[in-house]
Parts: structure tokens; sequence; C-alpha cells
């Protein structure tokens, strides 16, 4: 297996989670948040078209990196604070385990990154029109909390493409 071709970028703004849903009444299930995950899904998929996503097209697996970052709540500002103070090398802010779930913003990206494949990017764009996420064979999630302030909440994707 060959690396051909990597492209790494920052998207700023709230990480919105797909696959939950609220239930209403019997068979009544309605997306939580079907607005600001059709804009996020977009925006993603906006950067990776401006960030080089014809790069990978001679590639035929994938794997990528999402580094997710939330402002501390509150009640673990201090913490988050002093754990950026003394942060080990590698780690420049506080672990997140609790809030959304990981597996919920990974699978908003992966279908970002179909939208960004497919022939034209639009809301009635559907994820499977593009190169399906089927192809990545590593998926790495990662979750963090800063201080307010520090930085600006967001997702950092790393994608790198092979040839077999």
């Amino acid at each position: 297996m060959k690396e051909v071709a990597s492209i790494s970028f920052y998207v700023e703004g709230e990480n919105a989670t797909q696959g939950s849903f609220n239930n209403y009444g019997v068979g009544k299930l309605v997306p939580v948040n079907h607005k600001e995950l059709t804009a996020w899904r977009l925006k993603i998929a906006q950067a990776f078209q401006d960030n080089g996503i014809d790069t990978l097209k001679d590639c035929n697996i994938f794997s990528m990196r999402c580094v997710f970052l939330f402002e501390a709540p509150k009640v673990r500002q201090k913490r988050a604070l002093a754990w950026c103070e003394n942060a080990p090398i590698g780690m420049p802010f506080m672990p997140r385990n609790v809030g959304k779930d990981g597996d919920k913003m990974l699978r908003s990206v992966c279908d970002s990154f179909s939208l960004s494949t497919a022939p034209e990017l639009n809301k009635k764009t559907k994820a499977k029109e593009g190169i399906n996420d089927s192809k990545f064979y590593k998926l790495i999630t990662e979750k963090y909390e800063f201080p307010i302030g520090l930085q600006n909440e967001g997702v950092h994707i790393e994608i790198k493409g092979y040839k077999i």
C-alpha cells in the first residue's frame, strides 16, 4: 500500500451530529437537528473541495483522523485552563469524555466527504452520489475541550489516500 496524497484542514463551527432522532409517538421519528446538520455537512463538503479533494482522485482507499474541539463548559473552565498550562506533549487540549457522540459527529464528516466528491454540490445532493465512505479503512476520532477564548469550536480533518 502506497500513500499517494493527503489533505489536512480545519473547519470552524458547531459540530453537528448525524443519527439522533426524537420520537413523537408511535412510528413518528424526526431528526433532532436536520437544519444544523445539513448546513454543517455542506460547510465541510465545501472545505473538502477548497482544500484539494481532487488530489485524492487516484486513491482507492483512505484513512481519516478527525479532531473535534469544543469550548469547555463554565464548570470545567479552571480544569481546562490548568490542563492547557501543563499539557503533555502532543495533547494541548483536555480530552473530552462527555457531550456529543464521536461516532455521530464522524458520520456527518464521512457523508460530507461523499458529498464533496459528488458531481454537483447543493442541498439536494445525496451523499451516495460521490465516493462512498466505505472506502475508509481507518477512522480515528478524538474529542477535546479548551478554555474560553483559546480556540474556535470546530473539527480538524486529515485524510490520507492510498493506492493498492
